[in-house]
């Protein structure tokens, strides 16, 4: 049915304006496959459409939701690089190193999330993105950096979400570079400072 629709209007701006609806809805219902199929079809054939560039970043997120981690990183940088002052271009950026992350790319998850970090020092995200970044230092084996980043992150969010598991990371982070020592006083320091913490 779709390609007789293409067929009969093939510049038909209400079949893209329900292609982009229908993604949606699908997106809606928990259903990421059939939304990205949707709008990659979408992108497709109204590649000039005024949705366009909401229909790539919805197909980015729909790659993400379905688990195709680094189909997804690829979505989004293209997103970025075709609409660098898009409505979801910051956005997107960050999602690129959740997707590494979320792909176990823990080295191109570390650079990424680096670069929004220093990018971007005045948006909300940036403590999100800066305690990824230090999990992913740990991840690829600097935990001595690891440690320190995560020290950095407890004093600079204090108080904070993710304040109790940066106070908790620093231990792990010495003891996983086998500074023992260092980590028994951070675990020290930690359980003192928070003996209710769920850690």
């Amino acid at each position: 049915h779709l390609d007789n629709l293409f067929e009969k209007y093939p510049q038909g701006n209400r079949i893209a304006d329900g292609l982009f609806w229908l993604g949606e809805s699908r997106y809606g219902a928990g259903d990421p496959r059939g939304a990205e199929s949707v709008y990659r079809i979408m992108i497709q054939r109204f590649s000039m459409h005024e949705l366009v560039a909401e229909a790539r970043y919805g197909r980015a997120w729909a790659l993400y939701k379905a688990g195709e981690f680094n189909t997804a990183a690829r979505a989004f940088g293209n997103y970025v690089r075709s609409f660098p002052n898009g409505n979801f271009a910051i956005d997107a950026e960050l999602k690129i190193a959740d997707s590494f992350f979320s792909a176990k790319d823990y080295v191109r998850a570390e650079s990424a999330y680096h670069v929004f970090y220093q990018k971007y020092p005045d948006r909300d995200e940036q403590q999100r993105a800066h305690y990824q970044w230090s999990v992913s230092l740990l991840k690829t084996g600097k935990a001595g950096e690891a440690a320190s980043a995560f020290q950095y992150h407890a004093e600079t969010w204090a108080g904070s979400a993710l304040a109790d598991d940066a106070k908790y990371m620093i231990g792990w982070s010495h003891f996983k570079a086998e500074r023992y020592q260092d980590a028994i006083a951070s675990y020290r320091t930690f359980l003192e400072s928070e003996p209710s913490s769920p850690y």
